[in-house]
């Protein structure tokens, strides 16, 4: 009974399809700290999308992997090997435009038509391309820590990050909400009075 039981355990630890915990990056040139977790099991890119977003780990939120250095992208290689996986690059508009849409880097460009002055990407040679006009709006990391634009359709690996990410501030239509809110609380307080 007890070899069923570590089976059934075994069984449900790989599942998820993760490759192990989360590793964090925190020796070498330009470690941030952040944790990073390669998920095995072949994903779309919405469904890694979702499923980053859904993650937390030690309290830190999970995203689809941002890079912005070679140094870190070097590093998310290692973890990747040889497998295609996700990042949380993907195409806006219909130009040769991408860039990052979840975590601390959410909306920075890091693809305009070429490279982007001061910000890094790894796009192989002759990427991005959109090969045959095919929608390959989404990047992807392969062997030897190139990128590569995608089909989102495409079932892969997807590598999640984990960091403390800055609160988002509230829209002005948030904070006057809670102004109201207050005013009645404050007025409710001096009628009973």
């Amino acid at each position: 009974m007890f070899k069923h039981l570590l089976a059934a355990i075994a069984l449900l630890a790989t599942s998820a399809g993760a490759i192990a915990t989360p590793v964090q990056w925190n020796s070498g040139t330009g470690a941030n700290g952040h944790y990073y977790e390669v998920i095995t099991r072949g994903m779309t890119f919405e469904q890694a999308k979702a499923y980053a977003a859904s993650q937390t780990f030690n309290g830190m939120q999970g995203y689809l992997a941002t890079v912005t250095s070679a140094d870190e992208n070097a590093f998310i290689s290692g973890l990747t090997g040889n497998h295609w996986s996700w990042l949380g690059g993907e195409r806006i508009g219909r130009d040769n435009t991408f860039q990052w849409i979840q975590g601390p880097e959410a909306g920075t460009v890091f693809y305009d038509d070429g490279a982007v002055t001061g910000v890094f990407n790894a796009f192989a040679r002759n990427e991005p391309n959109n090969w045959r006009n095919t929608n390959e709006d989404a990047v992807h990391i392969w062997g030897g820590g190139t990128w590569n634009d995608l089909r989102k359709s495409k079932k892969i690996r997807t590598v999640i990050e984990y960091s403390a990410v800055p609160a988002v501030p509230l829209p002005a239509s948030g904070l006057l909400l809670l102004a109201g809110v207050g005013a009645m609380f404050l007025r409710g307080r001096k009628t009973k009075a």
